[in-house]
C-alpha cells in the first residue's frame, strides 16, 4: 500500500477544544496537583474510495482487508507518508478507532491558597485526503490486481495547547 499527495489532495488543519478540568484549592496554603492529560476523548478515521476502473473479482469483499494507514508525512519534502502500526478496513464507509498517542503526559499545577484554576485544552486535528495504490493478489491462483483511488481521514492530532486560567473561590 502507496499513500502520496496527488492532484487535488490536501491536508487541513482544525483545532479541536478538548473536555475541561479544574482543580481547586480551599485551604489558605498553597498546594500542588499533578494533572494527567486525557485525550480519550480523541479519535482517528479512515474511509478508503476505490477508483471506478477498478476490475475485482465479484466474491472480494475488501472490507475483509485489513490495512495501514497513513501516520505521518516523511520529513524529506516528500509527498508519501510513513504508515501507522493501526490497520483499518479496505472499506468505503467511515471506520474509527480511539487515537493512541505516542506518550502520555502529567503536569504539575501549583495552586495558589482559596483558589480554583480552570484548564482549557485544544489540539489541532489533522484531516488528509490523499491518492492511495496498491496491488492485490489472490494467493490461490496467483491473479493479481491494480487497486487506485483515494483516502481521507484524521490520521494525527499535534499541538497540545493548555491553557490555566486562575479564579478566587
Amino acid at each position: 500500500m502507496r499513500y502520496y499527495l496527488g492532484v487535488g489532495d490536501r491536508i487541513d488543519t482544525t483545532t479541536q477544544q478538548l473536555k475541561g478540568a479544574s482543580v481547586q484549592n480551599p485551604s489558605s496554603a498553597s498546594s500542588t496537583q499533578q494533572v494527567t492529560e486525557d485525550l480519550s476523548e480523541l479519535i482517528k478515521t479512515s474511509q478508503f474510495t476505490l477508483d471506478p476502473a477498478a476490475q475485482l473479482p465479484i466474491e472480494f469483499d475488501l472490507s475483509k482487508f485489513e490495512v495501514h494507514i497513513p501516520q505521518e508525512q516523511y520529513g524529506n519534502g516528500s509527498n508519501s507518508f510513513v504508515q501507522s502500526i493501526d490497520t483499518y478496513p479496505l472499506s468505503s464507509s467511515q471506520q474509527q478507532k480511539p487515537y493512541v498517542p505516542n506518550r502520555g503526559a502529567t503536569s504539575t499545577i501549583n495552586i495558589p491558597p482559596k483558589s480554583k484554576i480552570d484548564i482549557i485544552r485544544q489540539i489541532d486535528a489533522y484531516q488528509l485526503s490523499c491518492s492511495f495504490e496498491c496491488i492485490l493478489e489472490n494467493t490461490t491462483s496467483g491473479q493479481r490486481y491494480s487497486l487506485k483511488g483515494k483516502w481521507q481521514g484524521i490520521f494525527q492530532y499535534n499541538n497540545l495547547d493548555v491553557t490555566l486560567k486562575q479564579s478566587a473561590l
